[in-house]
Protein backbone atom coordinates (compact mmCIF):
# COMPACT_ATOMS: atom_id res chain seq x y z
CA UNK A 1 0.00 0.00 0.00
CA UNK A 2 0.70 3.63 -0.28
CA UNK A 3 2.02 5.29 2.59
CA UNK A 4 -1.23 7.81 2.80
CA UNK A 5 -3.85 4.65 2.24
CA UNK A 6 -5.36 2.21 4.29
CA UNK A 7 -7.12 -0.99 4.04
CA UNK A 8 -8.94 -3.15 6.12
CA UNK A 9 -10.41 -6.57 5.15
CA UNK A 10 -12.55 -9.11 6.90
CA UNK A 11 -10.87 -12.38 6.99
CA UNK A 12 -14.32 -13.80 5.88
CA UNK A 13 -15.24 -11.63 2.93
CA UNK A 14 -13.48 -13.79 0.65
CA UNK A 15 -15.88 -16.69 0.21
CA UNK A 16 -18.49 -14.12 0.86
CA UNK A 17 -21.02 -13.50 -2.77
CA UNK A 18 -20.01 -10.03 -4.06
CA UNK A 19 -23.38 -9.15 -5.27
CA UNK A 20 -24.80 -9.32 -1.64
CA UNK A 21 -22.47 -6.28 -0.68
CA UNK A 22 -23.54 -2.92 -1.41
CA UNK A 23 -20.42 -0.57 -2.21
CA UNK A 24 -19.75 3.07 -1.30
CA UNK A 25 -17.56 5.58 -2.03
CA UNK A 26 -16.72 9.04 -0.55
CA UNK A 27 -15.01 11.27 -2.93
CA UNK A 28 -12.84 14.53 -2.18
CA UNK A 29 -10.78 17.16 -3.87
CA UNK A 30 -7.79 15.45 -2.56
CA UNK A 31 -8.94 11.38 -0.98
CA UNK A 32 -11.20 8.73 -1.96
CA UNK A 33 -12.64 6.01 0.19
CA UNK A 34 -14.69 3.06 0.04
CA UNK A 35 -16.57 0.83 2.03
CA UNK A 36 -17.79 -2.92 1.03
CA UNK A 37 -21.14 -3.28 3.31
CA UNK A 38 -23.00 -6.67 3.56
CA UNK A 39 -26.63 -5.93 2.56
CA UNK A 40 -28.05 -8.16 5.52
CA UNK A 41 -25.73 -6.93 8.76
CA UNK A 42 -25.04 -4.18 7.26
CA UNK A 43 -21.70 -3.54 8.21
CA UNK A 44 -18.38 -3.38 6.90
CA UNK A 45 -16.58 -6.03 5.23
CA UNK A 46 -13.66 -3.94 3.46
CA UNK A 47 -12.65 -0.67 4.22
CA UNK A 48 -10.06 1.46 2.08
CA UNK A 49 -9.03 5.07 2.34
CA UNK A 50 -6.40 7.38 0.53
CA UNK A 51 -5.41 11.18 1.27
CA UNK A 52 -3.52 13.57 -0.16
CA UNK A 53 -4.33 13.04 -3.51
CA UNK A 54 -2.87 15.67 -6.60
CA UNK A 55 -4.91 14.29 -9.07
CA UNK A 56 -7.83 12.24 -7.85
CA UNK A 57 -9.79 11.72 -11.11
CA UNK A 58 -6.79 9.99 -12.52
CA UNK A 59 -5.63 7.67 -8.69
CA UNK A 60 -9.60 7.17 -9.20
CA UNK A 61 -9.12 5.45 -12.58
CA UNK A 62 -6.11 3.33 -11.90
CA UNK A 63 -7.89 2.08 -8.81
CA UNK A 64 -10.64 0.95 -10.88
CA UNK A 65 -8.29 -1.00 -13.26
CA UNK A 66 -6.27 -2.39 -10.74
CA UNK A 67 -8.12 -2.67 -7.28
CA UNK A 68 -9.76 -6.20 -7.50
CA UNK A 69 -12.43 -5.25 -5.02
CA UNK A 70 -13.77 -2.55 -7.01
CA UNK A 71 -14.13 -4.92 -10.23
CA UNK A 72 -16.36 -7.21 -8.61
CA UNK A 73 -20.25 -7.26 -8.71
CA UNK A 74 -22.35 -5.23 -6.24
CA UNK A 75 -25.89 -5.05 -5.33
CA UNK A 76 -25.47 -0.95 -5.57
CA UNK A 77 -22.99 1.55 -5.79
CA UNK A 78 -23.59 5.02 -4.32
CA UNK A 79 -20.84 8.01 -4.50
CA UNK A 80 -21.37 10.87 -2.18
CA UNK A 81 -18.83 13.59 -3.66
CA UNK A 82 -17.13 16.07 -1.56
CA UNK A 83 -16.81 19.95 -3.53
CA UNK A 84 -17.42 23.18 -3.47
CA UNK A 85 -19.04 23.23 -6.93
CA UNK A 86 -22.48 22.96 -5.85
CA UNK A 87 -25.59 24.94 -5.53
CA UNK A 88 -28.88 24.55 -3.48
CA UNK A 89 -31.87 25.52 -4.65
CA UNK A 90 -35.31 25.46 -2.55
CA UNK A 91 -37.87 22.11 -3.89
CA UNK A 92 -40.44 24.83 -5.32
CA UNK A 93 -38.15 26.77 -7.15
CA UNK A 94 -36.50 24.38 -9.16
CA UNK A 95 -37.26 24.03 -12.65
CA UNK A 96 -36.04 20.57 -14.23
CA UNK A 97 -36.06 21.58 -17.78
CA UNK A 98 -33.81 24.30 -16.84
CA UNK A 99 -30.90 22.38 -15.68
CA UNK A 100 -27.76 23.04 -18.26
CA UNK A 101 -28.97 26.48 -17.70
CA UNK A 102 -27.37 25.78 -13.90
CA UNK A 103 -24.36 25.17 -15.44
CA UNK A 104 -22.75 28.91 -15.43
CA UNK A 105 -23.46 29.31 -11.50
CA UNK A 106 -20.91 25.94 -11.44
CA UNK A 107 -17.28 26.17 -12.16
CA UNK A 108 -15.83 24.24 -14.67
CA UNK A 109 -18.76 21.50 -14.37
CA UNK A 110 -19.42 19.75 -17.38
CA UNK A 111 -22.29 17.37 -16.40
CA UNK A 112 -24.74 18.00 -13.48
CA UNK A 113 -26.04 15.48 -10.69
CA UNK A 114 -29.49 16.51 -8.84
CA UNK A 115 -30.28 15.18 -5.46
CA UNK A 116 -34.02 15.95 -3.95
CA UNK A 117 -33.56 16.12 -0.23
CA UNK A 118 -37.18 15.29 0.87
CA UNK A 119 -36.67 15.91 4.35
CA UNK A 120 -35.20 19.24 3.68
CA UNK A 121 -37.39 20.02 0.66
CA UNK A 122 -34.04 21.55 -1.07
CA UNK A 123 -32.40 20.26 -4.47
CA UNK A 124 -28.62 19.80 -4.39
CA UNK A 125 -26.43 20.09 -7.83
CA UNK A 126 -23.24 18.79 -8.02
CA UNK A 127 -20.95 20.17 -10.62
CA UNK A 128 -19.26 16.91 -11.64
CA UNK A 129 -16.24 16.33 -14.56
CA UNK A 130 -17.15 13.90 -17.23
CA UNK A 131 -14.14 11.86 -16.42
CA UNK A 132 -15.25 11.10 -13.30
CA UNK A 133 -18.95 9.44 -14.71
CA UNK A 134 -16.40 7.33 -16.96
CA UNK A 135 -14.58 6.18 -14.70
CA UNK A 136 -17.72 4.93 -12.52
CA UNK A 137 -19.74 1.85 -12.95
CA UNK A 138 -22.71 2.98 -14.83
CA UNK A 139 -25.24 2.05 -12.50
CA UNK A 140 -23.67 4.38 -9.74
CA UNK A 141 -25.99 6.50 -7.97
CA UNK A 142 -24.47 9.95 -7.01
CA UNK A 143 -24.75 12.07 -3.60
CA UNK A 144 -24.04 15.36 -2.38
CA UNK A 145 -21.45 15.31 0.60
CA UNK A 146 -25.09 16.69 2.24
CA UNK A 147 -26.64 13.64 2.24
CA UNK A 148 -24.33 11.40 4.96
CA UNK A 149 -23.60 14.34 6.62
CA UNK A 150 -27.30 15.36 7.49
CA UNK A 151 -27.59 11.47 8.79
CA UNK A 152 -24.64 11.80 10.87
CA UNK A 153 -26.53 14.22 13.17
CA UNK A 154 -29.71 13.95 15.27
CA UNK A 155 -32.45 16.43 14.48
CA UNK A 156 -33.07 18.33 17.43
CA UNK A 157 -34.60 21.98 18.58
CA UNK A 158 -30.94 22.35 19.77
CA UNK A 159 -28.52 23.85 17.70
CA UNK A 160 -25.75 21.71 16.66
CA UNK A 161 -22.74 22.60 14.69
CA UNK A 162 -21.01 19.43 12.88
CA UNK A 163 -17.45 19.83 11.90
CA UNK A 164 -16.07 17.03 9.45
CA UNK A 165 -12.57 16.74 8.84
CA UNK A 166 -10.78 15.28 6.22
CA UNK A 167 -7.04 14.82 5.30
CA UNK A 168 -6.62 18.59 3.64
CA UNK A 169 -10.51 19.34 3.87
CA UNK A 170 -13.17 20.74 6.53
CA UNK A 171 -16.87 20.58 6.11
CA UNK A 172 -19.20 22.49 8.46
CA UNK A 173 -22.96 21.56 8.79
CA UNK A 174 -25.14 23.89 10.98
CA UNK A 175 -28.47 22.78 11.93
CA UNK A 176 -31.52 24.08 14.20
CA UNK A 177 -34.82 23.18 14.83
CA UNK A 178 -34.17 20.33 12.43
CA UNK A 179 -33.66 22.58 9.65
CA UNK A 180 -30.27 22.99 7.66
CA UNK A 181 -29.15 26.09 8.43
CA UNK A 182 -25.68 26.33 6.57
CA UNK A 183 -22.93 23.86 4.73
CA UNK A 184 -19.90 24.14 3.19
CA UNK A 185 -16.77 22.92 2.65
CA UNK A 186 -13.00 24.69 3.31
CA UNK A 187 -9.40 23.85 1.92
CA UNK A 188 -7.71 23.73 5.10
CA UNK A 189 -3.75 23.18 5.57
CA UNK A 190 -2.93 23.95 9.31
CA UNK A 191 -4.46 25.17 11.96
CA UNK A 192 -4.06 28.79 11.21
CA UNK A 193 -6.08 28.47 8.30
CA UNK A 194 -8.72 26.26 10.44
CA UNK A 195 -9.30 28.72 13.09
CA UNK A 196 -9.97 31.33 10.65
CA UNK A 197 -12.58 29.76 8.98
CA UNK A 198 -14.00 28.48 12.19
CA UNK A 199 -14.47 31.95 13.45
CA UNK A 200 -15.65 32.98 10.26
CA UNK A 201 -18.63 30.93 10.38
CA UNK A 202 -19.03 31.23 13.87
CA UNK A 203 -19.48 34.95 13.30
CA UNK A 204 -21.80 34.65 9.74
CA UNK A 205 -23.54 32.47 12.00
CA UNK A 206 -23.76 33.84 14.96
CA UNK A 207 -23.07 30.44 16.65
CA UNK A 208 -22.92 30.88 21.04
CA UNK A 209 -20.01 29.38 22.72
CA UNK A 210 -23.49 27.33 24.30
CA UNK A 211 -24.01 25.79 20.77
CA UNK A 212 -23.42 21.71 20.67
CA UNK A 213 -20.26 20.94 18.59
CA UNK A 214 -19.81 17.58 17.74
CA UNK A 215 -16.47 16.39 15.54
CA UNK A 216 -16.07 13.25 13.10
CA UNK A 217 -13.70 12.47 10.63
CA UNK A 218 -9.61 12.93 10.85
CA UNK A 219 -9.50 14.14 14.14
CA UNK A 220 -8.54 12.74 17.44
CA UNK A 221 -9.52 13.94 21.36
CA UNK A 222 -7.34 16.16 22.41
CA UNK A 223 -5.47 17.49 19.31
CA UNK A 224 -5.00 20.70 18.00
CA UNK A 225 -8.03 21.27 15.47
CA UNK A 226 -10.02 19.79 18.94
CA UNK A 227 -8.68 21.94 21.81
CA UNK A 228 -8.91 24.88 18.86
CA UNK A 229 -12.92 24.07 18.88
CA UNK A 230 -13.05 24.28 22.34
CA UNK A 231 -11.50 27.63 22.86
CA UNK A 232 -14.95 29.07 21.53
CA UNK A 233 -17.60 26.59 22.65
CA UNK A 234 -17.92 24.72 25.82
CA UNK A 235 -19.20 20.98 24.52
CA UNK A 236 -16.92 19.79 21.78
CA UNK A 237 -17.10 15.61 21.64
CA UNK A 238 -16.50 13.04 18.97
CA UNK A 239 -19.58 11.97 17.04
CA UNK A 240 -20.58 8.49 17.32
CA UNK A 241 -24.13 8.22 14.95
CA UNK A 242 -26.07 5.25 17.03
CA UNK A 243 -27.72 4.68 13.33
CA UNK A 244 -24.20 3.99 11.58
CA UNK A 245 -23.36 -0.37 12.22
CA UNK A 246 -19.42 -0.57 13.55
CA UNK A 247 -18.17 -3.65 13.92
CA UNK A 248 -14.99 -5.29 14.37
CA UNK A 249 -12.95 -4.12 11.37
CA UNK A 250 -13.49 -0.27 12.14
CA UNK A 251 -12.59 -1.03 15.76
CA UNK A 252 -9.32 -1.34 14.52
CA UNK A 253 -8.99 2.44 13.83
CA UNK A 254 -11.45 5.73 15.74
CA UNK A 255 -14.76 4.54 14.40
CA UNK A 256 -15.73 8.57 14.40
CA UNK A 257 -12.94 8.13 11.33
CA UNK A 258 -15.21 6.16 8.83
CA UNK A 259 -18.66 8.14 10.04
CA UNK A 260 -18.92 10.30 6.70
CA UNK A 261 -18.49 7.15 4.28
CA UNK A 262 -20.55 4.19 6.30
CA UNK A 263 -23.27 6.66 6.60
CA UNK A 264 -23.73 7.18 2.76
CA UNK A 265 -25.94 3.89 3.22
CA UNK A 266 -28.68 5.28 5.32
CA UNK A 267 -28.70 7.84 2.67
CA UNK A 268 -32.45 8.95 1.14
Amino acid sequence: MEKNSLLLIDNGFASQPSNGCHLLIHITEDSFSYAIIDQYSNTPKVLFSIQHLDQVGNKISTLFSTDSFLSLNFASIRVAVQTSNFMFLPEHLYDKKQTNSYLKFLNHAEKIEEHKHQELKIITLIGLNSELKKVLPEKTVFLPILSPLWTCINKSLAPCFLVDFGAGIVTFLYQKDANLIFQNSFAVCNLEEFNYFLLLVKQQLGLEETTSILMQGLVDEGDDYANCLKKYFLEVRLNLPKNIAYNKLTDQMPQHYFNTLLAIQLCE
